[in-house]
């Protein structure tokens, strides 16, 4: 028992010597581990973004898809920053970071509307960062809940009172709280899990170095130590033959 973990601790001694002589493995077993972590709680420093601004190409010009727009624009997560006539206009300005997602609202938006059929607004995002897609994706769905409610109120169930109205907006009222993550933000489930991945590569690949490093140097044992001549080569490797055959 004692000779064994003699062993391992000569192994352990031997191997960290290894690595604290090899800058390409000293890199990534310590450096590599400490930037990446670094890096990415950067990138995601906040963990819920406001105020995200994006255009709006309104083809219906009905008092319905202004209604939408002007409550899309009133959620602390979106903001209307620019109303376009067409799709160039609003990929130019996405291309000059002034907005980073476009809400298209079609020309039969009112009519299907008022036909009691379902219509469809469009919603494009820049997707260079999670963060301002979720914040414009919400601020759609909100606004697309709430609309739905008043459109049912209105034209399906009149209701008598204010109370009754309520009542039929939302019969059951509930309150939405994450566990474990209040703010939705991405960081607080997405670095744990970025965190043992990068572990697992830097790993990996130290150990891969380390292992390359050790059959250099076996390989290196194995070469011979002094030169051989072209001659003793052949010599070593053609045999003469102590038999001879006769062909009669």
């Amino acid at each position: 028992m004692t000779k064994s973990i003699i062993n391992i601790i000569q192994i352990w001694m031997t191997e960290l010597k290894e690595i604290m002589h090899d800058k390409g493995i000293m890199i990534f077993i310590l450096f590599v581990p400490l930037c990446y972590p670094l890096l990415y709680s950067y990138v995601y420093t906040n963990e819920v973004v406001r105020e995200v601004p994006f255009a709006v190409i309104d083809d219906c010009n009905s008092s319905m898809s202004r209604e939408f727009i002007r409550k899309m624009d009133a959620t602390p997560e979106a903001h209307m920053a620019a109303h376009c006539n067409d799709v160039s206009e609003a990929h130019q300005l996405l291309m000059e970071r002034k907005i980073y997602g476009v809400v298209r609202i079609p020309k039969n938006f009112n009519l299907d509307i008022s036909r009691g059929e379902q219509t469809t607004v469009g919603l494009y995002c820049d997707m260079s960062s999670l963060l301002y897609y979720k914040a414009l994706l919400l601020a759609a769905n909100n606004v697309s809940l709430d609309m739905n409610r008043d459109i049912k109120v209105e034209k399906h169930l009149h209701p008598m009172t204010r109370q009754d109205e309520e009542i039929a907006r939302m019969p059951i009222e509930y309150d939405y709280i994450s566990l474990f993550n209040p703010q939705s933000g991405f960081a607080a489930f997405l670095i744990p899990p970025v965190l043992m991945l990068i572990l697992q590569q830097t790993l990996f690949l130290g150990i891969g170095m380390s292992m390359g490093n050790q059959r250099e140097k076996c390989l290196a044992r194995m070469l011979p130590k002094r030169k051989c001549t072209e001659d003793r080569w052949i010599s070593s490797w053609v045999k003469p033959s102590s038999t001879s055959s006769s062909i009669c």
